[in-house]
């Protein structure tokens, strides 16, 4: 490629696109000023309109930081370093979604970075690497595996497998059995829930157990998912996890 045609090393493709899309509309009398306005605030850098999301997310962490705990200033927390590595990893990681339900956790987790929820700084940066992982269908599994069979109850269901209860729940898995089994296995693998015996259960005579463990407990508290006792009155016993089968 020559000179004259080479891209500028200083942008990336996407805004270069954007950039000469803009100078077209800009120079194109039928479509006119306003139009090229409007179409560079829809259409601004990706990258730049996640970074500002982020920023904006991250202001509403201390506004509300500010209003839970007594005294404490924007300067204090630009002071804490749990509070800066919590920030600068979740913001790392927003850069990488369009889901709202992960803004939402990145912001919880940072608070509670700060707040000391969730066990120590490792597990923390442990935590928030699980949100960049899983997915919003692996939360909504977890937190449901928190008492399986009362959540399918409360749509007057009965069941008597942690898999049955997932298809009543979460239609929306329906016809997509390696889907579940991979989120299962990826819960599992994360220590997040007890191992999941199909078989076991199939042969069974009682309702589905609690299969989130404690630190899969934990986990949801971090990112801001606690559980409705107004709802759902005392939560369940959250079980050990299994012994790990990588030793």
């Amino acid at each position: 490629m020559s000179d004259s045609t080479k891209l500028p090393d200083t942008k990336a493709a996407s805004d270069y696109t954007y950039a000469v899309a803009k100078a077209t509309l800009g120079s194109t009398p039928l479509v006119g000023h306003a139009l090229s306005v409007a179409l560079e605030t829809a259409f601004a850098p990706p990258l730049e309109r996640r970074k500002e999301r982020w920023l904006n997310a991250l202001a509403e962490v201390v506004a509300s930081l500010q209003t839970r705990m007594d005294g404490m200033t924007p300067e204090q927390l630009l002071k804490d370093e749990r509070f800066i590595s919590a920030a600068l990893q979740a913001g790392q990681i927003s850069l990488r979604t369009h889901q709202q339900e992960k803004i939402d956790m990145l912001k919880a987790a940072v608070a509670s970075s700060v707040t000391g929820d969730g066990g120590n700084d490792d597990q923390h940066a442990m935590f928030l690497r699980f949100v960049d992982e899983l997915t919003p269908s692996h939360i909504r599994v977890l937190n449901f595996m928190r008492d399986p069979a009362r959540f399918a109850i409360e749509i007057q269901r009965n069941t008597r497998s942690t898999m049955e209860a997932v298809r009543i729940v979460f239609p929306e898995f329906l016809g997509n059995r390696a889907f579940v089994e991979q989120i299962f296995r990826d819960l599992e693998i994360r220590g997040l829930t007890t191992e999941l015996d199909p078989l076991k259960e199939q042969m069974g005579s009682h309702p589905p157990e609690p299969k989130t463990t404690k630190f899969g407990v934990a986990f949801l508290e971090f990112v801001g998912i606690r559980w409705d006792a107004a709802k759902y009155g005392t939560a369940p016993k959250a079980p050990d996890p299994a012994p790990s089968r990588c030793y």
